[in-house]
Parts: C-alpha cells; sequence; structure tokens
C-alpha cells in the first residue's frame, strides 16, 4: 500500500539519527518524486475526465403546453444538471418523428397546428452529445374553431355581408366567400377571400343567392360555414345586349372536346389528350383494360390529370362602355369533385389586356374583347372528372340619358336638328317637350332615324290648325354609348 507524504516524512525523520547518508537519499529522493506527482496527477486527472462521458440524462419532467394566436409553446422541466440542449421532434415514436428545434432552453415556440391532438417529443441531450434514453411526450390539444353568424343587407344590387368572428385558438387568416343561384343550390362559387367582418357583393342578374362564409385560421383549419339567402332585383338601366353559348372551340389544355348525344360541343376534364391508346397503357405498365380496371380506373381516360384550363376570346365587333358580363354553365361530376372557377379580361386591340377579374361575373368600363379562362381542378389528382357544356356569355349593357335645350325653329324646312352631346352606339328613344307652358295644345315631333352611332334626331312643332310653330323645347334621349 503506497505511502502518503506525512509518514514519508515520519521515517525521514528516524533515518536522520541512525543513517546520515541513507537520510540524505531518501529526502533528495523524496524531493524528486514530490515534483513528478505535481505534475502526473493532473494530467491523469484530465485524461480520466476526457474519457469518461457524462452521466446520461434524465428524461425531462412535468411537460405542458399554452396555446397563443401566432404560435404554440412547450415547457418542461430539467431532471438532472447534464443536461445541456434539448431536442424537440414531432410524432409519437423519436425514430420516426419530424425534427423540430433543439433548444439550451426548458420552453420552445412552435408553428400552429392542425384541430385534433398533436404529439410532440421532448429529449434531453448531455455535453457529450448523449441523449436521453426515453422521451418525454407532450400531447398539444387543439380545439375546433367556433361558429361565426352572417347578416346582410340589399342596397339596390349591392349585396352588405356582415359577420362575427369565431372563437379560435389560432388567429384566423380570411374568410373565404362562396355564392350559389336558385338554379344550382348546391354549386358554389368562390368570390374570394375575404378579411375583417364586412364585404359587399354587386350582383348583376336578379336571382335568389345563397352566400356561404367559411373561415380558415393561419394553421389551415377550417370552421364551420355559415350560409345567408337573400334576393337581388335586376340591376336598374342595365339591358342585354347580346347573348351567346359557346361552341368551346377556344383553346383547350387537359380538356377533350366531344359532340355529345343531343348534337352539343362538351368538355371532359382534366384529362390527358396527348397520350394515344398504346401510350396510354404503357406508360401506365398496364397489359389490358383489366389491369386498368384493377388499379383503380374504371374509366378508360383515367388516370385523370390535377389541372385544366379552357380559354376563349370574343370579338363584339365594337366598344362597348359600361357592361356587365355574365356567365352561365352547366356540368356533370362523372368522378370525385371538380371544382370549376372563371376568370375574364377586357381589351380594346386584343393586344392588351386588362387584369384579370375571378367570377362568372364582371364590370368593364369600355370593351370590344373578352377573354374567358375557365379552370378544372380536381381534388384527387388521378380520378376526378368533369363534364362541362352550355357555357353561355351574357352581354348587359348600361342605358344612358343625355338631354338638352333649344329653339325649334318654324324657318327650318324639314325640321330643326339637335344634335346629341353623348356618343351613342344605339338610342332607344328621343322624347321632347315645350320648354314653357303654352296655352294652345301643341304637336312636338321628333323626327329619328334608329340607325348604329346615331349623332342627331329634327324636331318639328305644329298648332291645332297644322301651321308651323317656333318654341324653346328641351329633349330626352336614352341609349348604349
Amino acid at each position: 500500500m503506497p505511502l502518503e507524504r506525512t509518514q514519508l516524512a515520519a521515517l525521514l525523520q528516524g533515518y536522520q539519527k541512525e543513517d546520515p547518508r541513507l537520510h540524505q537519499f531518501l529526502t533528495l529522493l523524496m524531493r524528486n518524486v514530490g515534483e513528478l506527482y505535481d505534475i502526473v496527477e493532473p494530467i491523469q486527472v484530465q485524461l480520466t475526465s476526457a474519457i469518461t462521458p457524462p452521466p446520461t440524462p434524465l428524461i425531462p419532467i412535468n411537460g405542458t403546453f399554452a396555446l397563443f394566436k401566432t404560435f404554440i409553446r412547450l415547457l418542461w422541466q430539467k431532471a438532472d444538471d447534464y443536461s445541456q440542449l434539448f431536442e424537440i421532434r414531432q410524432g409519437a415514436v423519436w425514430d420516426t418523428a419530424e425534427f423540430i428545434t433543439r433548444t439550451p432552453s426548458t420552453q420552445a415556440d412552435l408553428e400552429p397546428t392542425l384541430v385534433g391532438s398533436t404529439p410532440f417529443l421532448v429529449k434531453s441531450i448531455n455535453s457529450a452529445g448523449v441523449y436521453s434514453e426515453t422521451a418525454l411526450q407532450i400531447n398539444v390539444v387543439v380545439p375546433a374553431i367556433g361558429t361565426t353568424a352572417m347578416t346582410a343587407q340589399v342596397i339596390d344590387n349591392n349585396v352588405l355581408l356582415y359577420w362575427t368572428e369565431p372563437n379560435s385558438a389560432f388567429q384566423i387568416d380570411y374568410y373565404k366567400l362562396e355564392r350559389s343561384a336558385s338554379a344550382t343550390p348546391t354549386v358554389f362559387v368562390l368570390i374570394g377571400n375575404k378579411t375583417g367582418t364586412f364585404t359587399s357583393v354587386f350582383e348583376v342578374v336578379s336571382d335568389t343567392y345563397i352566400y356561404k362564409l367559411t373561415p380558415y385560421d393561419i394553421a389551415g383549419n377550417s370552421g364551420p360555414s355559415a350560409t345567408i339567402t337573400q334576393h337581388v332585383n335586376q340591376p336598374p338601366d342595365f339591358n342585354l345586349q347580346d347573348s351567346r353559348i359557346s361552341d368551346l372551340n377556344g383553346t383547350r389544355v387537359k380538356a377533350y372536346r366531344f359532340i355529345a348525344s343531343d348534337g352539343n360541343p362538351r368538355l371532359l376534364a382534366p384529362v390527358n389528350i396527348t397520350e394515344d391508346w398504346e401510350d396510354h397503357f404503357l406508360n401506365n405498365s398496364w397489359d389490358q383494360p383489366s389491369d386498368q380496371v384493377a388499379a383503380g380506373y374504371p374509366i378508360y381516360i383515367q388516370p385523370a390529370q390535377n389541372t385544366a384550363t379552357y380559354t376563349e376570346v370574343i370579338d363584339y365587333g365594337g366598344v362597348f362602355n359600361n357592361l356587365i358580363v355574365n356567365l352561365q354553365y352547366a356540368y356533370v361530376a362523372i368522378v370525385g369533385n371538380v371544382a370549376i372557377t372563371f376568370t375574364m379580361e377586357s381589351s380594346l386591340d386584343n393586344v392588351i389586356w386588362s387584369a384579370p377579374v375571378a367570377g362568372a361575373s364582371a364590370f368593364f368600363a369600355s370593351m370590344r374583347y373578352l377573354r374567358i379562362i375557365v379552370t378544372f381542378d380536381g381534388d384527387d389528382a388521378t380520378h376526378d372528372l368533369v363534364e362541362f357544356y352550355n357555357l353561355t356569355i351574357r352581354l348587359d349593357v348600361k342605358r344612358e340619358t343625355d338631354s338638352g335645350a333649344g329653339t325649334a325653329s318654324s324657318g327650318d324646312a324639314t325640321g330643326t336638328v339637335f344634335t346629341f352631346n353623348k356618343v351613342f352606339k344605339d338610342v332607344d328613344s328621343v322624347v321632347a317637350t315645350s320648354k314653357v307652358p303654352t296655352k294652345e295644345p301643341l304637336d312636338i315631333i321628333v323626327d329619328f332615324v334608329d340607325a348604329p352611332n346615331p349623332v342627331s334626331f329634327k324636331v318639328l312643332v305644329y298648332d291645332t290648325a297644322g301651321q308651323r310653330k317656333t318654341i324653346d323645347i328641351m329633349w330626352v334621349a336614352r341609349g348604349i354609348v
């Protein structure tokens, strides 16, 4: 058993009297050994510390969570003093869970998650990078979004929609607003995504509309939809100018045109229209039709495509101002659900186009060319199919009023000419009256030739004896500009 320094010192003191030479030798040896000990001992301590890792950290304890409007906060406690970092993963099994983050703190702020229970795992890591053997599991429970209530007010053809903000764990990102008409009450068309709790919708056709509002939070959770029904009258001063049914001969992308048994054109979308029969089976590694059916595609044209478009440009032959375009269509859902949406653009020269307007109705201040883009989006990228037909394009033009005053002179042989102030494309009516009351009855006759792009009309005034009279008159004209 090795001697300690105090024991060596007592032993040397005994040799000092008995054998001075041995005392001197042992004293020198002790001095050298002491210096060597002072050098070797720290090195041994350092080597031992480097070779032996810190103890395995323990599992964190007392995990919990808190929901904030824009994030989730996980919280836990340390179980030992060796934990330097904590790793968080999303999932129920550590090896397959998704890595989220590492932190030296005992809390972590994470992105919002979907409604329901989502498991998160937390392991501690020591200074040598050793993980705790087990993980703390924290189940984050996100409640469903609450209900919202809608109210509406109709002013002329403007539908004012109001709604309440629902209870929600996370911040509401937007509200999806849709509309259906009485003819197709179960087919909703997207109006747009709205923020806030108010919007207005201008309706161009008289009908009873159902408006559906669905809230979405920043995590992508959707709440229950609210609906409200409102009747809208025909817009004032708008009259039908043109109505046509498309022959569907525009530009088709992943949409197949065919003639149905009723003799009318239809589109099947979204489908692959570039492969032939042989490519269809080779590209899908099928030897025969039964292989396709066994793979879950009972219709030959499947697998379907995810998205298709149909684009059509219409030239109305002249420029129209202050007009409304309304689209109507019919469809048959062959498989699944295919969303059908529209955008429209206007142009004066078929070169420069306006910004796209989303929806099946649009107002344009001035237009000659109309470009319609129909988009088909399937929920299932390989199965969903729709049959689209009877695309009807209706052009309603606003009737405008023009007026003026002047003197109808009996000296003008064929009548006094009055010129319109506005540039009309067509005039429906012209009415002239005396500017001041007269004692005798007068017949005021308007001589107007109903022709395209009229610029003027004539007025003749007669008394009861059939004689021409000169009086001051006022006139009002209505037509399309």
